[in-house]
């Protein structure tokens, strides 16, 4: 029986932290799993766009690739997403999977890195464990994506359980926001802070919203408000233990029998 992996994103015109990331994930999964063929789409159209006009290179979409996969006769395909949320971009693959119809297909979808409490358990403790700062009065700011689905939820649950820690997350577009955290960290006295992206990849809101010098980024305004700010531009998929988590999703993926029934 032919099978197949497709790993898909949002996607990112920077192929820097591509390479480091989301190509990385790929080689961690074919290296696993030799005995299929992995494949990579980008749900973006922007995205997709923009590589093919600057690099000529072509990558498909979820739904186009689907097809492709059942053309070729591929008879089990599972669908690895790397999204950190159940969100938006997340059930974009259940509404590609229900234009597949064929019986002897089976399609199964492999989850984001945030969804069981165990989910939220390993990433409490890797980031904790990882990145708590030694010195006192300094912390570990994570600023996340957001979303204005009702998944918005995940970040608030993340930083809830982060609580008591180091380790602080706030979102870019959504809730917590900077503006949000920012009493509270006047109110603990923090006087350094680490920041780095809680994203796949480290692509435009990590370079120019974070650790940019221009008026509006995090960076800037977290200096403007008194604190010492040192910037690493490090997407999540440079993570080998969280390359490692999402491995652990495609192979409860792989080993569920039925097809998914949000594909029907």
């Amino acid at each position: 029986m032919k099978k197949a992996i497709i790993v898909t994103s949002f996607g990112t015109t920077h192929q820097d932290t591509r390479e480091k990331t989301i190509n990385a994930l790929c080689a961690d999964i074919q290296q696993t799993y030799p005995e299929y063929e992995v494949r990579q789409v980008f749900t973006s159209k922007i995205v997709r766009q923009r590589i093919l006009e600057n690099e000529g290179k072509t990558i498909n979409n979820l739904g186009d690739e689907l097809e492709r996969l059942v053309s070729e006769g591929y008879q089990e395909i599972v669908v690895q997403s790397t999204h950190i949320i159940p969100g938006s971009e997340f059930h974009k693959i259940y509404m590609f999977m229900k234009r597949i119809k064929k019986e002897n297909v089976k399609i199964k979808v492999g989850k984001p890195l945030l969804t069981s409490l165990q989910d939220y358990e390993k990433v409490v403790e890797y980031l904790t464990s990882t990145f708590t700062p030694e010195s006192a009065n300094e912390i570990t700011l994570f600023m996340a994506h957001g979303t204005e689905h009702a998944s918005f939820t995940s970040y608030v649950t993340l930083a809830y359980m982060l609580s008591g820690s180091s380790i602080y997350m706030a979102c870019v577009e959504g809730y917590p926001s900077l503006s949000t955290l920012l009493p509270q960290l006047k109110a603990v006295k923090v006087e350094k802070i680490n920041l780095r992206p809680f994203m796949l990849v480290a692509g435009d809101h990590a370079k120019n919203d974070m650790a940019s010098d221009e008026g509006d980024s995090w960076k800037t305004q977290l200096i403007q408000a008194g604190f010492e700010v040192k910037t690493y531009v490090q997407g999540l998929g440079e993570l080998k233990p969280v390359r490692e988590m999402y491995l652990e999703h495609l192979k409860e993926a792989i080993q569920t029998e039925r097809r998914c029934k949000h594909a029907r």
